[in-house]
């Protein structure tokens, strides 16, 4: 029959274990001196506490004995337990077995089995012994026949009743704990379906986003590619305005022409950012890898940055040691990195402000051995740095500022112009060359961005 609250099955197997079952039936043998069994539904013993007494041994040594012997267990197994049915069963060698239905909740799940006993007045051997086989020697049976266990029919009665009265116990016990085992797991199963379906969500929504970040790309770059070219234009004809190719401007004129190539300038860098962040998230940026020599790159880029330092009263150094090794690298890549950190140290630096443009060679573990510290390989790097005296950067902003668009200053009132795409297209870069970029900064201290690279050198190339 099935349980309604479980919808399984209920067996004795899964409400009581079987060592405590065995412990519980040991304990009673020891106290009352009698053997017990508790067979299942099925009729198998599930666990017993017993001894052979020497009778069953001494009969079962003859084959009519061994007979009768297997007929009298078969018996115990199948008899009958219903209401006004005889709950004991007589052996032919004068012992008794005594039988009780184990019920639990309207649930027939086996039956217990205490014997053999004696009865306390019995002195002599039964007919029924030697009937079984006659080749049984009364002379040797007899002892061993009165030392079986004594016990009166209704003390085994008691036993028997007061062996599942604690069964009882156990039974709901066990079927308390298989409750809250049914519960949990069942709770487990919901909670697993429930993430599962959140999980089949999110996948899909972040395939979704994927996909629309991928339509958001093109577009970009779409809408960037057709305006570069009309805008090329447009900075072509003010250039000749402003040479009076068209003829003489007056100061007034000359102003405005001014105004708009510098404004169209600004909108031409815009847009190559713009397509620049589409190449790199498309993964259409190709790396031409050759030997750089970092040192002469920072001074390049430093002196193409003098002419703006002078403008905004700023200063500009270099520190880079005349011996750091050429760096295996994308040239152009790296001098976009350097640019970008040195407009943006411009940018945010107010007048009387240093720069300095730096690079150094460390050794630090190997990034694919982040936590073996003391074990891992040492890998050499080149740090580039770009550090000014600028306005600095809070520290809750600090993670974001590589952020495509991000701004520390979102106001329409912003002192600061830009559309905060340089910082991000650093860190792209940065990162397709194979290393990580860094900043460390104070409000009102300054900042200090830096980019370190492996410092990897093909097999067979050399660096003269």
């Amino acid at each position: 029959m099935d349980d309604p609250a479980l919808d399984v099955p209920l067996a004795l197997r899964d409400l009581i274990g079987s060592e405590v079952l065995s412990d519980f039936l040991r304990t009673f043998h020891d106290m009352f001196g009698v053997g017990v069994r508790i067979d299942g539904p099925d009729g198998a013993t599930f666990s017993e506490a017993c001894e052979q007494e020497e009778i069953c041994g001494f009969v079962n040594t003859t084959p009519g004995g061994r007979a009768a012997c297997v007929a009298t267990v078969r018996t115990t197994r199948e008899r009958s337990l219903s209401r006004g049915a005889p709950g004991a069963v007589p052996c032919f060698t004068a012992g008794r077995y005594r039988l009780g239905e184990v019920q639990y909740d309207g649930h027939v799940l086996g039956r217990v089995v205490i014997g053999p006993y004696l009865a306390p007045d019995r002195t002599g051997a039964p007919q029924t012994l030697f009937e079984a086989d006659p080749r049984i020697d009364t002379v040797r049976a007899l002892p061993l026949l009165l030392r079986m266990p004594r016990l009166k029919e209704a003390s085994a009665e008691r036993l028997v009743d007061h062996l599942l009265h604690i069964l009882e116990g156990l039974l709901f016990a066990g079927h308390r704990a298989l409750l809250a085992s049914q519960m949990q797991i069942a709770s487990s199963r919901e909670s697993y379906r429930e993430l599962s379906e959140k999980s089949r969500q999110l996948t899909a929504a972040f395939e979704r986003l994927q996909e629309l970040d991928r339509l958001k790309s093109n577009f970009l770059a779409t809408v960037s590619h057709e305006l570069r070219t009309p805008l090329t234009s447009i900075l072509g004809y003010t250039e000749m305005l402003r040479e009076g190719l068209a003829g003489a401007l007056n100061s007034e004129q000359k102003e405005y022409v001014s105004t708009i190539h510098t404004k169209g300038e600004q909108l031409l860098g815009l847009i190559t950012g713009i397509l620049d962040l589409a190449k790199i998230d498309s993964a259409s940026v190709s790396i031409d890898r050759s030997w750089v020599d970092v040192r002469a790159l920072c001074h390049d880029v430093a002196r193409s940055f003098e002419p703006h330092a002078r403008k905004g009263d700023l200063s500009i150094a270099v520190a880079v040691p005349r011996d750091l090794p050429r760096l295996w690298t994308d040239l152009e890549r790296l001098r976009q990195i350097l640019v970008n950190l040195v407009d943006n140290a411009v940018k945010f630096t107010p007048p009387g402000g240093a720069m300095t443009i730096g690079a150094r060679i460390e050794a630090s573990p190997s990034d694919d051995d982040i936590g073996l510290v003391l074990t891992a390989p040492v890998q050499s790097r080149i740090v580039l740095s770009v550090a000014d005296t600028g306005i600095g950067i809070a520290q809750d902003c600090a993670d974001r500022i590589f952020d495509a668009f991000y701004q520390v200053d979102s106001s329409s009132t912003r002192r600061f112009g830009g559309a905060g795409l340089g910082l991000s297209i650093v860190r792209r870069l940065v990162e397709l060359l194979g290393g990580r970029i860094t900043v460390q900064s104070q409000p009102g201290e300054g900042s200090v961005f830096e980019a370190s690279l492996p410092l990897e050198e093909p097999e067979g190339e050399s660096r003269a």
